[in-house]
């Protein structure tokens, strides 16, 4: 069975001037699963994180709710202070009870109630919540833009210009898509009132000054099949898709 500590933060008179902090803390100790529930002036000081973390260790809590300010506040803070005590950081909830109720209300009752709404929505999620373990994934930096239109393919240019390659998914065929190519690095150029030379779409594109834009083409074929969830009738359709990669080198070679 989950054990959950909620801790009220009266933030001053940031909260507690417009919230009866007190009443949310004695309303909050009443819900199934919470088994301590408490209000300190501020909970984000070195005396409140300590506060918590004698709490998770002597209360044996498997999960902590703060009923406080903006998660983007101190959400690091109080996952800091639980994993110091041994909890998973991933088992901290934060109900903002600053921004969303104290600070866009004026009545007292009505502030206090919204907050022990959201002071139990967070005990709830606490009950549901799985420890978690961070990690990192590696990524390729490489964009796909969907559509070769004249967004897709601004998209497209802006990109390379940055330095990364980049794929488009168009359905349409080779040539539409050189003669927007076309279309948008004139433009480019004319606007940065730069000079563009002579156009090899077979091999390259010369962009700009002393920028080289390399793409290839490949023409694949997609079946995709279209189900009507209400009568279960699927249909069945074959595209032909166009990719173009964009490389973007300068003219000298260098990546």
């Amino acid at each position: 069975m989950e054990r959950i500590g909620v801790f009220v933060c009266h933030c001053g008179t940031n909260i507690a001037g417009t919230v009866d902090v007190a009443k949310v803390a004695e309303e909050l100790g009443k819900v199934n699963g919470v088994v301590y529930s408490t209000h300190y002036t501020y909970m984000c000081s070195s005396a409140g994180q300590k506060m918590i973390e004698d709490h998770i260790k002597d209360d044996k809590l498997t999960g902590v709710v703060l009923c406080s300010c903006s998660p983007r506040m101190h959400e690091k803070t109080f996952r800091a202070c639980a994993e110091r005590a041994g909890l998973n950081p991933y088992k901290v909830e934060v109900a903002n009870i600053r921004e969303q109720t104290s600070w866009v209300l004026k009545d007292v009752e009505k502030a206090t109630e919204k907050a022990i709404a959201l002071g139990k929505a967070a005990v709830a999620k606490s009950i549901l919540d799985t420890p978690l373990t961070a990690g990192e994934t590696p990524v390729t930096k490489r964009a796909l833009v969907i559509g070769g239109g004249i967004a897709g393919i601004t998209a497209a240019l802006d990109i390379a210009d940055a330095g990364f390659p980049v794929d488009i998914v168009e359905k349409s065929g080779r040539n539409i898509m050189s003669l927007r190519v076309i279309i948008l690095i004139g433009m480019r150029a004319h606007n940065k009132r730069a000079s563009f030379n002579t156009y090899h779409f077979k091999r390259h594109a010369v962009y700009g000054k002393g920028l080289v834009l390399y793409f290839t083409t490949t023409t694949i074929s997609y079946i995709i099949i279209k189900v009507n969830h209400i009568t279960g009738i699927h249909k069945t359709i074959t595209v032909q898709i166009a990719i173009l990669r964009f490389y973007h080198a300068c003219a000298d070679g260098k990546h």
